[in-house]
């Protein structure tokens, strides 16, 4: 079974034997290209680029893990082919912004409550 952020601590802390495994789950934020702002591509661009994967993955499943490449087929795929890494611009996601007119738009993020979802999303 899968064991998530703290509760890997809490297990060591009671002695149980931990075994790693490379495994293709992901938290993905997900946006509906139908619906504005969401269908012009430099909003969903200028979101790639302000969040810090490495973050995530941190406050996610507490730095367990490999850092998110920002689409859904991980290293373990055999159809995985590695892209070439987008870093974080938060100047960049800004201009794109100001490019789409969506400036002044508020993003609500909408997750559940298990701490390993709701953590990152707050990111």
């Amino acid at each position: 079974y899968q064991t998530v952020g703290g509760t890997v601590d809490l297990y060591d802390s009671m002695g149980m034997v931990k075994e790693q495994v490379v495994t293709a789950g992901t938290i993905v934020l997900r946006t509906n290209v139908t619906n504005k702002p969401y269908d012009d591509k430099r909003v969903r661009n200028a979101i790639q680029l302000a969040v810090d994967n490495e973050t995530v993955l941190k406050l996610g499943y507490s730095g367990l893990g490999q850092v998110a490449e920002n689409h859904h087929v991980c290293p373990i795929h055999p159809e995985y082919y590695e892209l070439p890494k987008v870093p974080r611009d938060l100047a960049k996601a800004k201009a794109l912004m100001a490019e789409a007119g969506q400036t002044d738009h508020e993003f609500e993020l909408i997750s559940y409550d298990a701490d390993y979802v709701k953590d990152p999303a707050d990111v």
